[in-house]
């Protein structure tokens, strides 16, 4: 992505993001064909919201990656149970709609997306964040 939108995204979100970690595609679907590119090891599982985008499962299946679902509804995200699967499980992406879900059409508050930032650091995770109306 362009070098000056990503320092600009990175101190907007002023999380502490360096800008060489934010990747801007044209759009999900191209995301996750390189996610499937680059993730290499063979039992690495992914996870993702449930529900979450059908296309996203339907492609991870079709290049045999194994799939783990946290629960997501009305309230919220099960960071508890997220964080037993990630104890548990070989995870290396998280993806997640925090805004404007589809189909449930809610957001995660600051203090889920704290918590998640807080959790992909311990345990050495990637959050792919589909914020496909965050301009709107």
């Amino acid at each position: 992505g362009y070098e000056k939108l990503r320092e600009h995204l990175a101190a907007e979100f002023a999380m502490g993001i360096d800008e060489s970690r934010i990747f801007i595609l044209s759009g999900t679907q191209n995301f996750i064909n390189l996610m499937i590119a680059i993730s290499t090891r063979e039992k690495e599982e992914i996870l993702v919201e449930n529900p979450t985008y059908n296309l996203l499962v339907g492609a991870l299946d079709a290049y045999g990656k194994k799939i783990q679902s946290i629960n997501r509804d009305l309230t919220g995200l099960d960071l508890d149970e997220m964080e037993k699967k990630i104890k548990k499980g070989d995870f290396k992406y998280f993806y997640t709609m925090t805004r404007d879900h589809n189909p449930l059409g809610t957001s995660l508050n600051a203090a889920t997306r704290q918590k998640l930032l807080q959790m992909a650091e311990t345990y050495d995770f990637y959050i792919i964040e589909d914020d496909y109306l965050h301009e709107l």
